[in-house]
């Protein structure tokens, strides 16, 4: 299943646990309005799968309390799931009113089944420690077990009480013995890059430990760093981000062989890309990470995601600007000082796309035309820069007397970009590429066109492999 939303509501953030061969995705559900005020999540859901792609919905998990005075009143905010003792452990953010403001403190539950959950009647069972913490942002809490230290550690999104203002978001830490006292401890990590750092979790693939965290109120993007033995966190050369802003508050989890992470993908108010991007969508398709020597994450997608690709189907050339000539597999584009693109027909509703892209010499950049019109005057541009290895989709708006692209949206890659292998999956609306099995770009496209296309800009590429393959989505293929 392709972008997996609840039939009331949409997906927030993703609380991912793996237990016995399964996947357990609990998720913040956003309320199904448009008005980004109100579109605050309350609840968590539930989501079940053996494979990442077929999911049972399971009963909700936790909802707010509605109680007066009680701290999950009016919501149940992102957190962490553990095992410890042959029970499952919740740590959750409670959101309540307090006078005029909104409070967030740390609460618990717990359960014998991952299925009922009871909340500790001593909710809530951590708030500011208001020596080193600000009380207003205290929240998403990650627990895990420190084997050297014999303890448990909890990791709080929270804000530092000195410091550059709009930068003081850190990282709290407490720590127990046993999950059931907590001592508040000063900031784990305070780097001053970020008004809050969202949804930390610590994890270990092979010998290389990471932090991941996220910053809605800057990039709206997930960030990762490298955790050295010393202890010391430094940022991984060049990019650092796991996806971009239509992959946000991406979370993980470690099976039997892999580091997996889930991230959403927002909305647009009014069902255009023109809108404002709502807190909130579908669940992204779940994104495999494997460190590269260098320690920098290789990002892609499950090997099960390879069921979903159907038949192959062709294309059928419409009309063509510039140089092209025929190569091995492919064809070759020439636009010394201008642009050139070749356009062609029976893009479906739903497909997996291949090409192998060569940028030659000093080429501005070359890529994909997806869902664009027959005589090219309005469509979407997926684009490979190749100086500034920036990858972005972007727009020329339907009906506009003097047509300005709009950049939906962009990210740096971690990798040259002169030769790349690109992957496409596009299905309702939403878009995700992977390059080179190594880095990925989700997207939202509210406008369909029955057309496909390549182009260059100022200077040579070559195109080979081009192959398009259906979507069995839902036991039908599209």
């Amino acid at each position: 299943m392709l972008y997996f939303r609840p039939q009331l509501g949409a997906v927030g953030d993703a609380i991912p646990f793996y237990h016995r061969g399964e996947y357990h995705l609990f998720y913040l559900i956003a309320p199904p309005v448009e008005n980004s005020q109100e579109r605050m999540c309350t609840s968590w859901g539930h989501i079940r799968s053996k494979d990442l792609l077929s999911w049972t919905e399971l009963p909700h998990a936790l909802e707010p309390s509605g109680q007066e005075g009680s701290a999950d009143q009016s919501a149940c905010w992102t957190g962490s799931v553990i095992e410890h003792d042959d029970m499952f452990h919740v740590f959750y953010t409670g959101g309540s009113v307090a006078g005029k403001s909104f409070r967030q403190t740390i609460c618990q539950a717990t359960s014998p089944d991952l299925i009922r959950w009871q909340k500790n009647s001593d909710n809530p069972i951590l708030v500011p420690d208001d020596r080193w913490y600000e009380s207003t942002d205290w929240r998403d809490p990650f627990v895990y077990w420190q084997q050297k230290d014999e303890c448990f550690y909890m990791l709080i999104a929270a804000r530092n009480k000195t410091g550059w203002p709009p930068r003081r978001g850190c990282l709290a830490l407490a720590t127990s013995r046993d999950l059931q006292s907590w001592t508040i401890q000063p900031p784990a990590w305070e780097p001053y890059i970020g008004h809050v750092l969202e949804c930390p979790e610590r994890f270990r693939i092979g010998a290389r430990e990471y932090l991941a965290f996220s910053t809605y109120s800057e990039e709206n993007v997930t960030h990762y760093r490298l955790i050295r033995e010393t202890g010391e966190i430094v940022s991984p050369p060049l990019a650092d981000q796991i996806e971009t802003r239509f992959y946000y508050a991406a979370k993980g989890l470690s099976d039997d062989s892999r580091r997996i992470t889930f991230g959403w993908i927002p909305e647009v108010a009014g069902g255009t890309d023109e809108g404002e991007v709502l807190w909130g969508g579908n669940l992204g398709i779940p994104h495999t990470l494997t460190p590269r020597a260098d320690g920098t994450l290789a990002v892609y997608y499950p090997d099960s995601y390879r069921k979903l690709i159907g038949t192959q189907f062709g294309f059928d050339p419409i009309t063509q600007l510039g140089d092209w000539q025929s190569a091995p597999d492919g064809w070759r584009a020439s636009a010394p000082g201008g642009a050139a693109y070749k356009l062609l027909e029976r893009q479906p509703q739903a497909f997996y796309l291949t090409v192998r892209l060569a940028l030659e010499g000093g080429t501005h950049s070359a890529g994909l035309i997806l869902n664009a019109d027959r005589d090219l005057s309005w469509g979407y541009f997926l684009e490979l820069e190749n100086a500034s290895r920036i990858l972005r989709l972007f727009k020329y708006p339907r009906g506009e007397s003097l047509p300005k692209r709009k950049v939906l949206v962009q990210r740096v890659l971690p990798f040259p970009v002169n030769e790349v292998y690109l992957e496409l999956f596009y299905a309702q609306g939403m878009l995700t590429v992977f390059v080179n099995q190594s880095a990925a770009m989700s997207a939202r496209m509210y406008e369909t066109a029955p057309c496909f296309g390549l182009f260059v800009q100022s200077g040579k590429a070559i195109f080979q492999g081009l192959a398009g393959h259906s979507l069995k989505l839902e036991g039908s293929s599209l």
